[in-house]
């Protein structure tokens, strides 16, 4: 279920659903979020024209699940409506690949608000949605800033650069707290998790930017292979 989801340009609203489809196999302490096809059961949520995603099955070492995402001066993501407690599905992994950045001045002015890769976590008490927060973590240049910063399109939307450097880098793996990020955030504990989504976008700065995403899944404990 999802109503008034937050994808740091705006707050939306998007249709509800009492009992959301959940296409995945769950396991006893990982639950992959990307499916086979990875996109199957993720939504469209459209800000600035149409970024570009692709379902793609990697061969090992490299992610078995992944997006392809180019953004030619646009701005699109994909939402997974979900409903987990972060204090049991605390941590949050994936893999991602820049293959073009995009570059910008400043990121903490709506001109420089452009990432080629972000993953967002979304929090929401009750029914209250339209009081939604969430989580962004992005791939930033090298010179990004180290510390969390308010999205300049939406307060309620804390952005962290988790991976800094340029394109050709490989393949990098993230895990992330979430408990612990929405602390820090929101000097608070997390209401429930209500959506995750991931978007690349180029709509501030009119470039291309192309990421990879891969094996995105939410953990019960950290590093669990399980």
């Amino acid at each position: 279920m999802l109503t008034g989801f937050l994808l740091g340009h705006a707050l939306c609203t998007a249709a509800a659903d009492d009992s959301p489809p959940t296409p995945f196999v769950l396991d006893v302490q990982k639950r992959p979020l990307f499916a086979v096809p990875a996109l199957e059961g993720w939504s469209n949520q459209r800000f600035s024209g149409e970024t570009d995603y692709e379902s793609v099955e990697g061969i090992a070492p490299d992610p078995l699940r992944q997006v392809h995402a180019r953004a030619c001066g646009t701005a699109s993501g994909r939402v997974l409506d979900i409903e987990l407690d972060p204090q049991t599905w605390r941590y949050l992994r994936w893999s991602w690949q820049i293959e073009q950045p995009v570059s910008v001045d400043d990121v903490h002015v709506r001109s420089g608000d452009d990432f080629t890769a972000r993953v967002y976590v979304v929090f929401s008490e009750g029914w209250a949605r339209w009081r939604a927060t969430s989580l962004v973590y992005v791939w930033g240049e090298s010179d990004a800033p180290s510390t969390v910063w308010r999205n300049p399109f939406a307060d309620q939307a804390m952005m962290m650069a988790t991976t800094r450097g340029s394109a050709g880098a490989g393949w990098t793996v993230v895990e992330r707290d979430l408990v612990a990020d929405y602390r820090a955030a929101f000097d608070r504990d997390p209401p429930r998790i209500i959506a995750i989504a991931i978007m690349t976008d180029a709509d501030q700065t009119g470039a291309t930017a192309f990421a990879r995403y891969g094996d995105l899944e939410i953990l019960r404990t950290s590093g669990s292979t399980r």
